[in-house]
């Protein structure tokens, strides 16, 4: 039940509302189920004649496949499954859904489908038990889900444009354009037994979901104290990596986001590169441990580069007769940014030869000698010693609460997506669907392992 309810929250998120696209921005049903569906074709019969599917065509359209005990309102007969699915498959131009080309990806659709619908049946009957059901809309919601529904049906035209222009000719008004492109539309959905009326209905089904989301989530309060325990469980976890080895608490954001060690300093620097291929050349000679040829290279880079050292002593000069050394980074510094550096003690992340420079300043706002690294020329200005603000913390917990309360929601949603599925179990003719029984996929998982 667990991964029925996974999968369902899955798909009712991101509403996969039918088999073609979906009412956000007409992509692909498919690319959730397999991600390797192909592009929507404009393969479809001109004339209107039918595509037939051999292996459908003989179903009775009122049959019912999936069906609830007990409630008749929630039966869902072949028709409905069947206009989803072969939306899909015209619109794609699959004439042979049993192809060994599309036999994985059509199978997974119609599961996709079944499923959906099955859940859009409760969905819509628990919405309207919480009083936020499609009776309870309001008139500016109906407005907004018709607007929305017109949006997606502009983009599903579009997938008409190279058709409609070919038909129209190179002399086509836009406004000819968009009316042809409306017309094959139209004319897709109909072989299916659809119209674009069907968009409305499917936004509106989105839009009352999501309104019963947000209703069984709206009582969630993360309190302070839970909070304080996740932010103090954050600072462990930061001073533990730190102990462990400065460089794992570095390269954490979480970590460096909520603890700051003792003696930590805020750098800024003045960067002046060695050329690409000689930073590449140092380094390569660095990882194959290869230190006294690197160190070579290093030095060649600096003793033949007459601009880089030229450039040095402009700058020491400038620091010298009392220039900012703000101002100098902003002609100078080849580094990405000009902003301060936290630099921890014993620092991993940066060249030990950064580090020591950061570390051998005596005092907020010294700066430093020409350093010389595998990067190139530092000039390293102690700019203050770093510690977290009110508002860093701020920004912190709220993040933390953010994501306290999207873990309460999701598992709210789940638990409820539970009580559902098993207050209206849904018994599915998987036979006529050309599927095999979720009970006989996992004995035969089971059977495997």
């Amino acid at each position: 039940m667990k991964k029925k309810t996974a999968f369902l929250l899955a798909v009712t998120t991101i509403i996969m509302s039918f088999s073609g696209c979906d009412t956000k921005n007409g992509a692909s049903t498919s690319e959730a189920a397999s991600g390797s569906l192909p592009e929507v074709s404009e393969q479809t019969p001109s004339d209107g004649s039918e595509v037939e599917f051999d292996i459908w065509k003989d179903i009775d359209k009122n049959k019912v496949i999936a069906s609830v005990a007990g409630h008749d309102e929630f039966n869902i007969t072949f028709g409905e499954f069947y206009r989803e699915y072969r939306y899909y498959l015209i619109s794609n131009g699959i004439s042979d859904d049993f192809a060994d080309e599309q036999k994985s990806v059509c199978e997974e659709l119609r599961s996709s489908i079944i499923t959906y619908l099955e859940f859009e049946k409760i969905f819509l009957s628990i919405a309207e038990e919480l009083g936020v059901g499609v009776s309870s809309l309001t008139e500016e919601e109906n407005s907004t889900i018709a607007e929305n529904a017109e949006t997606t049906i502009e983009n599903m035209c579009t997938q008409y444009n190279s058709k409609a222009s070919e038909q129209l000719g190179d002399g086509a008004t836009q406004a000819e354009l968009e009316a042809l492109e409306r017309e094959l539309l139209e004319s897709t959905l109909g072989k299916c037994g659809l119209s674009t009326e069907i968009f409305y209905t499917w936004e509106r089904n989105d839009f009352v979901q999501n309104k019963l989301l947000e209703k069984i989530t709206e009582n969630i309060n993360i309190t302070d104290e839970q909070v304080d325990e996740m932010f103090e469980e954050y600072v462990g976890l930061a001073k533990a990596a730190y102990a462990e080895s400065p460089v794992s608490y570095e390269s954490n954001s979480a970590y460096t986001s909520v603890y700051i060690p003792e003696g930590t300093r805020l750098a800024s620097q003045i960067l002046l590169l060695f050329d690409e291929d000689t930073r590449s050349a140092i380094n390569q000679e660095r990882a194959l441990g290869n230190t006294e040829e690197a160190d070579r290279l290093r030095g060649e880079a600096y003793e033949n580069n007459t601009e880089i050292q030229q450039k040095a002593a402009d700058i020491e000069k400038l620091l010298k007769s009392g220039n900012s050394f703000e101002e100098l980074q902003e002609t100078y510094n080849e580094d990405t940014v000009n902003t301060p550096y936290p630099v921890v003690p014993g620092s991993q992340y940066f060249v030990s030869e950064f580090v020591d420079g950061v570390f051998g300043i005596d005092e907020i706002g010294g700066v430093s000698d020409a350093i010389v690294s595998d990067f190139g020329i530092h000039f390293i200005k102690y700019a203050g010693d770093a510690e977290l603000s009110d508002d860093d913390v701020s920004a912190v917990r709220s993040s933390m609460r953010s994501y306290l309360h999207d873990v309460e929601s999701d598992n709210i949603k789940s638990t409820e997506c539970d009580e559902w599925l098993n207050r209206y179990q849904y018994t599915t003719d998987y036979e006529t669907l050309r599927l095999t029984a979720p009970e006989q996929e996992e004995s035969a998982q089971t059977e495997a392992e």
